[in-house]
Parts: C-alpha cells; structure tokens; sequence
C-alpha cells in the first residue's frame, strides 16, 4: 500500500507508528532498526484493535529535526520561485580559459580538487577565490566569493566546492543568501559538496552538480585525453581530406592531357 508501520521504543515502552504514503517518501530513508529520531505526530486509535498509534507526518534523525524541517521549508518556497528550474541553467564550456574555485585555502578538499586539475587538464589555469565552508561567517563569506568571482570575470566556469561533513557543518550551503548568489551568477558553477549522499540547496540551485569536489574538478572541462583524441581524429580526416583532393587533382591533370 506505501505505508509504512514500525515501534519507536526506548529502554521501558513501546508505541506503533504508522507513516501514510504520503509522507512516506519523505521519511522511509532515516527508518532501519536501531535508528534514534525526532518526529512530529499525532495520537490515533485504530479502532478494530483498540490500538493507540502515532501517525507521523515528519520524521528525521535525532538532532536533525530542526534543521531539516527548515531545509524543506526554504527549498519548497524557492522551488516554488523558480530558482530551480532547468530552463534556469547554464551551460557548462567545454574548453574554459580559467576555471575559479570558491572554497577554504586550507581545506582538503581544495588540495584534492588541485590534484584532479593537474592530471585532467594542466592547461587551464585557476584562481581561487578563498572563504570559510563553515560556521555562522560562513554563508556571508561565499556570497562576497562568488559576487568577487562574477564582478572579476576573469574564469569561465566556478567551482564550489567542500569536503564531507555533518548536516551542522554543510549549513552554510543551505543558506537562502548563498542559493540566491547562485542564482544569480553570470558565470556558470558546479558544485562538489560532501559525499555523494550529501545533498544541499546550493546543489539543488547549481548549474551542474558534482557528487563529489574531485568529480567536479573532472567535470569543469573536457580532458586532456579527450583533447588528444578530438586532435587525432581531426588529424585523420585533414589527411583524408588532402589525399583525396590530391587524387582528384591528378586525375583532372590527366584528362587534360589525354
């Protein structure tokens, strides 16, 4: 049916719970054995058994309730202002002049995106535009990034980019200022956020997003093997091209002669 029943229980009781279909989606992945949660509910009876149950409409992982009751919040008025939409998304250049990375120059995650460049395409130069990926200064910080980045104008393509973290510490990356700085960059921007699981608004709102920060240093440009291989299969056809205006020519030079 989609609904979803289980116990939520501690050390001494014991209580039913019941997830309609509805809400179900929402809620079906914070559910396995052992799991601690917080959830918003109301008392039902089920009448042929003369059960007391809670029926539960929000349900999250304990200490995240809060926070991820906001985030739905923020992403449905946003979604509903169109700043998600695919007709809202910039292409990403194949072949970029410069590439920015917005992120802490003290992270890991921008030493490994550095490693990434230099094995795909060392070629390309970059600039870092550097800012904390978390706390309360956070947010304010990447917004000044990213608005540097697009008044500089200087790099064809932006990466956002941050190691794994708990929810409390990606945070900053579901601040609504940081999402409408997005929005509104003039340059397109990849996002490689926490692990692949980790799913932020600053994703949701992004021009291509990276499930990881070295996936989207692989993702701001075409390779430099693939370069090679466009190279030789442009050198092939050119050579095709020319023996066969050769054959032509001399047999045009022959039937003159003839």
């Amino acid at each position: 049916s989609g609904h979803i029943y289980f116990n939520l229980k501690d050390e001494s009781s014991l209580v039913r719970c019941v997830v309609w279909r509805t809400n179900a989606m929402g809620c079906q992945q914070f559910i396995e054995n052992g799991a601690k949660v917080e959830i918003q509910a109301k008392l039902s009876l089920y009448v042929p058994r003369g059960d007391y149950q809670l029926v539960i409409s929000r349900l999250a992982p304990l200490g995240r309730g809060n926070l991820y009751i906001a985030f739905e919040q923020l992403r449905e008025k946003l979604h509903k202002e169109g700043l998600f939409n695919d007709e809202s998304k910039k292409a990403i250049p194949k072949h970029p002049k410069r590439i920015g990375i917005v992120t802490s120059p003290n992270a890991a995650a921008l030493q490994d995106v550095l490693k990434v460049l230099q094995s795909h395409r060392d070629d390309i130069p970059y600039q870092i535009y550097p800012t904390l990926v978390q706390g309360e200064e956070a947010a304010l910080q990447i917004v000044k990034a990213l608005e540097h980045a697009n008044a500089m104008n200087e790099c064809d393509v932006i990466l956002l980019v941050r190691g794994g973290g708990s929810i409390e510490d990606l945070w900053c990356f579901n601040d609504e200022r940081v999402v409408r700085a997005l929005f509104a960059s003039t340059i397109p921007v990849i996002t490689g956020i926490g692990h692949e699981t980790d799913l932020t608004l600053s994703d949701y709102v992004a021009d291509l997003r990276a499930p990881t920060p070295t996936a989207a240093a692989k993702l701001s440009s075409v390779s430099k093997q693939e370069v090679m291989q466009l190279l030789d299969r442009y050198e092939y056809q050119l050579q095709h091209l020319m023996q066969q205006s050769v054959v032509n020519i001399d047999k045009q030079i022959t039937e003159r002669m003839i």
